[in-house]
């Protein structure tokens, strides 16, 4: 049928996150944004690592479990200028 042969698109909610993490953290935080498909939009290093990314909505309390064990509970993340978790 012709309806068969439309492209459906699906729509994923998206949110921005803003975070915030020591140096030794870096690596174990890239490799679990890569693997929840999250785009980094800003990196910026100075006494921290400060990153602003975008995320599936879905995913986002996973991903932040996620970064939590791995900071050992001492990263800062935040939606909406508010505190996660």
């Amino acid at each position: 049928a012709v309806i068969d042969d439309i492209p459906v698109k699906i729509l994923v909610t998206e949110i921005v996150l803003h975070m915030r993490f020591g140096y030794a953290d870096y690596d174990g935080i890239r490799r679990a944004l890569k693997q929840h498909k999250v785009a980094v939009e800003q990196e910026h290093f100075e006494t921290d690592v400060s990153l602003v990314c975008r995320v599936e909505e879905e995913r986002s309390e996973q991903l932040r479990l996620e970064l939590m064990d791995i900071t050992r509970g001492n990263a800062v993340i935040t939606k909406n200028g508010i505190i996660m978790g």
